[in-house]
């Protein structure tokens, strides 16, 4: 034990010594610092605390990962290249140990770090909201849309694959009929707008209609306001000249009818479903932007639903859009900002102690620059894969087929190969969740630990250390 903390001391002292490690703690001091005074976001207070929350906890997640990933190639390598862990193998310490300790060290040294950053970021950003002067009303929406965990809900959108084949099949019928004969690359291409069709219409509120969203899933028990947050858009998503329209949000609520005209119960009322609308008269919506109304918690049903629907009333008669990306999402309260800003902090040290393994794995048998270039390789792949195995879900969920060519089969399943072998590192992003309230679930949180960490971590772990046991360190000769 006393030869672990020995290591462990030593690493930490060598750690604190590097050049490089104390450029990176001065960006880190002035990131914990200068950032949330200096961000002002869109001049809203709502803004300003969220820009300075995602910006300074994603910044200190990225320098800290620099850091784990240099100290941990650089405290393997530099003794094997310095010849010092000659003299340590000497002794009756074991190469496991001597990892294991170094391993702690990088550890310690960057998760006090994050400790010390990370309480710093949460005072000042308290200490922004209560002394700045800002209204009541913005402090209010600060409260419930910020400084808060809210769990998420999706709506439940229909197999859009299935709607997709049936149209696609009636148009080849017909096409069958009149006597054309359609390519593959026809009717390829045939499938893909009708794909883009149906997934745009999930969205689409035609002038003067409606469109209606159902989750499940909610707490029926739930005693707290219901949340509605969304985003719409004006004729076209991707149009940067969004404006003003209107519109009308309505929720689907029971009532006890009386009167009925059958009385099989004997009771004289009967449960009955009606869409209450949140107001009389169309209101104005901003488009373009994010938008939250608060809902009684009535709105949950004796199954745990909600439905709500939004009807059309465009001045100029326009379609409006909604990104299945944005929901609307459904949201409710589950715990206080501190203790979802612990678990997005807890998210980040998994990410320290991720990068500490691999990068002591990987610099047990390379030299510095070629360890530190491998990681950053790793890395890369990861995100890569990850992006264009998004995009073949992207494809499915349109119902575009994929892999008709070689070359698409070869790609995919090379993506997904690397993935079933790789850590994405957005799996450890989690400051934009926090920044807009999002609870950060536990269930995410052992996901990563457990199939993204452990499983996928331990193959380059076992095979780094069993390198590193068997590595000839009489073979490494200064140059």
């Amino acid at each position: 034990m006393s030869a672990f903390l020995a290591i462990v001391k030593l690493t930490c002292r060598s750690a604190l010594r590097s050049r490089v490690f104390q450029l990176l703690l001065a960006l880190l001091v002035f990131t914990v610092i200068a950032l949330p005074v200096s961000v002002v976001g869109d001049g809203t207070a709502h803004a300003h605390i969220q820009v300075s929350l995602k910006y300074c906890l994603g910044t200190i997640g990225f320098l800290l990962s620099l850091s784990t990933i240099w100290l941990g190639c650089f405290a393997m390598g530099a003794d094997i290249e310095s010849y010092q862990i000659h003299m340590v193998v000497t002794k009756p310490v074991s190469r496991l140990l001597v990892w294991a300790g170094k391993f702690a060290g990088i550890v310690m040294v960057n998760g006090s770090l994050l400790a010390i950053s990370s309480v710093l970021v949460y005072s000042l950003v308290l200490w922004q909201f209560n002394k700045r002067s800002f209204t009541e009303s913005e402090k209010s929406r600060i409260r419930s849309e910020i400084l808060v965990g809210r769990r998420v809900f999706m709506p439940e959108l229909p197999d859009t694959r299935s709607i997709t084949d049936e149209i696609y099949n009636r148009h080849l019928e017909e096409a069958a009929k009149q006597g054309k004969k359609m390519t593959e690359t026809e009717k390829r291409y045939l499938r893909l707008e009708i794909s883009k069709r149906v997934t745009a219409s999930m969205g689409e509120v035609l002038p003067g209609q409606n469109q209606m969203w159902l989750y499940k899933g909610l707490n029926k028990k739930n005693r707290t306001p219901v949340f509605l947050r969304y985003r719409v858009f004006v004729g076209k998503v991707s149009s940067k000249e969004q404006r003003e329209t209107m519109g009308i949000w309505a929720t689907r609520i029971h009532i006890m009818q009386k009167e009925t005209p059958s009385d099989p119960d004997g009771t004289g009322t009967y449960l009955r479903s009606v869409f209450s609308p949140r107001t009389n008269y169309p209101e104005t919506i901003m488009c373009g932007v994010f938008n939250e109304i608060v809902m009684s918690p009535m709105v949950i049903d004796e199954q745990g639903n909600v439905v709500v629907a939004f009807s059309n009333f465009d001045p100029q008669r326009q379609t409006l859009f909604f990104q299945a990306a944005d929901g609307p999402k459904i949201l409710t309260k589950v715990t206080g900002f501190l203790g979802n800003y612990i678990r997005g902090v807890f998210v980040i040290f998994i990410k320290i102690c991720f990068l500490g393994a691999l990068s002591c794995s990987i610099g047990g048998f390379l030299s510095i620059p070629v360890a530190i270039f491998s990681v950053f390789g790793y890395l890369l792949l990861g995100f890569f894969s990850s992006y264009l195995i998004g995009i073949d879900r992207k494809m499915a969920s349109m119902g575009a087929t994929s892999g008709d060519t070689f070359i698409d089969t070869l790609g995919n399943a090379v993506s997904r190969f690397l993935m079933f072998l790789l850590v994405p590192m957005e799996k450890f992003e989690v400051s934009s969740q926090l920044a807009d309230g999002e609870l950060i679930e536990y269930s995410y949180i052992g996901n990563i630990i457990i199939f993204n960490v452990f499983l996928k971590c331990a193959v380059i772990l076992a095979l780094g250390l069993w390198i590193y046991r068997r590595r000839e360190l009489g073979l490494v000769v200064r140059k």
